[in-house]
C-alpha cells in the first residue's frame, strides 16, 4: 500500500525493495505485507450459513504441492506441471463446492488496515494464537418455531409445564447485560423434552405438545424433519459464547454455567483455562482484531456478522499470559454492565476520535495493560489501539446511517 502519491513513491529503489520483501515492511512511502495468493482466496471465501467448516484452501496433504514454471518445448517438466495442476484442481473443487468468493475481507485487512494492526502482528509473534487452535466453535441451535420452544414467565405460569422440561436459555445477546451470563438477566426458558408421548401421559408437557400440533407447529420445515418434532436433541454449551451479529457492544459472553444458546450466539469450548480465555477474548486487542477480520453486511445499525469458521480464524492474545494475572479488579470486568466500545475505551463517539486522549474504564485498562506489556507496545501504540478500534466501529456505524 502506498502512503504517498504514486509519482512520489514509485522509483527503482522502492520497487526493488517491495519485490524482495519477505516480511512486513513499513516506510514513509509504502507498506508491504507479503501474503500468498492462496491465503487471499482462503480468507475471501464465504461459506453458506448452514456450512460451518473452516474453508481451508487445500487439504493438508496438498499444502506442499508447487507448480513448476512452464518449460518451452514441452517435455517431462510440462507433464509434471499438468499433473500437479490436475491435483490442485481436484482439491479446489472438493473444498469449494459451496459458497462464493467475496474478497472484501482481505482487502480491508491488508490494504486499509491501520499500521497498528501490523505492529500487533509483528510484536505478537509467539504471543498471539488462532482461536480455533485452542477452542471449538459451534453454532447455537435453531428451534424452527420460537413461539413454541421459548416461554417467558407468563407462558410458563399459564401452561404449568413441569420444571424438568424447562431449561434456561439465551435467546438474544441483548439479555447479556454483563460479560458473565447471569440467569437472573434471562427472560426465557426453552422447552426441552426428549420423551415419547406415551411416556408423557398425564403431564402438562404432553398437553403443550398437543396444543402445538393444533397450531400446526409440527408441520414447519425444521420441526417436520425431526423424529419427534418437539425434541431439540441433546445440547451442550461451552464456557464462552460468541455473538453472531454485533454493533457497538462488542464482547464475548462468559458462560461457566453452560446455559443453552440460541443460533444468535455460538458456543465456544476452550481447551485452556476457561476464565483466562474469557478475559483474553474480551481485551481491546481482541476486539480490534475481531473488527479487522470481520465483514459488515450493511443494513440498519451497521451490523458486523461473523460465521463459525470466521470466529475460529480470529486471532487473540494467548490466554495463558493472563493465568497469573486474574486480579479482583480484572475479574470485576466480567460482572459489571458491558458498555459500548466507545465508553469502554473512554472515547466520545460524537467528537473526532483522534482529538481525544483515550480514557478506558479502570478494569479494562488493567486487563489491556497486561496484554500491552506482553506485546511490548509503547504508550503511543497503546493509544493507537484505542483510537483504531473506535475509528473502525464509528466508520462502520456512520456508513450505515448514511445509506
Amino acid at each position: 500500500m502506498f502512503k504517498k502519491p504514486f509519482e512520489e513513491a514509485i522509483n527503482t529503489k522502492n520497487l526493488l525493495e517491495i519485490e524482495n520483501t519477505k516480511e512486513i515492511h513499513k516506510t514513509e512511502s509504502y507498506r508491504v505485507y507479503p501474503v500468498k495468493q492462496e491465503t487471499l482466496l482462503e480468507e475471501g471465501w464465504e461459506q453458506p450459513e448452514e456450512d460451518t467448516p473452516h474453508p481451508n484452501l487445500l487439504p493438508q496433504g496438498a499444502r506442499g504441492l508447487s507448480i513448476p514454471p512452464p518449460l518451452t518445448g514441452g517435455g517431462e517438466g510440462e507433464g509434471e506441471r499438468k499433473g500437479i495442476k490436475r491435483q490442485l484442481t481436484s482439491f479446489l473443487k472438493e473444498k469449494f463446492i459451496t459458497g462464493k468468493y467475496e474478497g472484501n475481507k482481505w482487502g480491508g485487512k491488508y490494504l486499509r488496515a491501520p499500521d497498528i494492526f501490523f505492529t500487533i502482528i509483528e510484536k505478537g509473534k509467539g504471543k498471539l494464537v488462532r482461536l480455533g487452535d485452542i477452542a471449538e466453535v459451534r453454532r447455537g441451535f435453531t428451534t424452527g418455531c420460537n413461539e413454541f420452544f421459548y416461554l417467558d414467565e407468563t407462558a410458563i405460569k399459564e401452561r404449568k409445564i413441569e420444571k424438568e422440561f424447562l431449561k434456561p436459555v439465551i435467546k438474544s445477546p441483548r439479555e447479556c447485560k454483563s460479560i458473565l451470563i447471569k440467569q437472573e438477566d434471562l427472560k426465557f426458558k426453552i422447552f426441552m423434552c426428549h420423551k415419547d408421548k406415551k411416556d408423557l401421559k398425564g403431564t402438562n408437557a404432553l398437553k403443550y405438545i398437543e396444543w402445538g400440533e393444533k397450531e400446526d407447529f409440527h408441520k414447519r420445515p425444521t420441526c417436520a424433519v425431526r423424529q419427534k418434532w418437539w425434541d431439540l436433541g441433546t445440547r451442550e454449551s461451552g464456557s464462552s459464547a460468541w455473538i453472531y451479529i454485533v454493533r457497538d457492544r462488542m464482547f464475548s459472553p462468559y458462560n461457566p454455567n453452560n446455559i443453552l444458546l440460541d443460533c444468535n450466539l455460538f458456543a465456544v469450548f476452550p481447551s485452556v483455562d476457561k476464565t483466562a480465555f474469557a478475559l483474553s477474548v474480551n481485551t481491546t486487542v481482541s476486539v480490534f482484531l475481531w473488527e479487522m477480520s470481520s465483514r459488515s453486511y450493511g443494513g440498519g445499525g451497521g451490523p458486523l456478522k461473523s460465521q463459525v469458521y470466521e470466529v475460529s480464524d480470529f486471532i487473540i492474545p494467548k490466554p495463558d499470559i493472563l493465568l497469573s494475572k486474574n486480579t479482583a479488579e480484572i475479574k470485576r470486568m466480567l460482572l459489571r454492565e458491558v458498555r459500548t466500545i466507545f465508553e469502554e475505551c473512554g472515547i466520545n463517539h460524537a467528537s473526532p476520535v483522534r482529538e481525544q486522549k483515550p480514557n478506558p474504564l479502570p478494569d479494562r485498562k488493567s486487563l489491556d495493560d497486561i496484554v500491552f506489556d506482553i506485546l511490548g507496545l509503547t504508550e503511543d501504540e497503546r493509544n493507537e489501539v484505542y483510537w483504531a478500534v473506535c475509528e473502525l466501529v464509528k466508520n462502520r456505524l456512520d456508513k450505515a446511517r448514511s445509506v
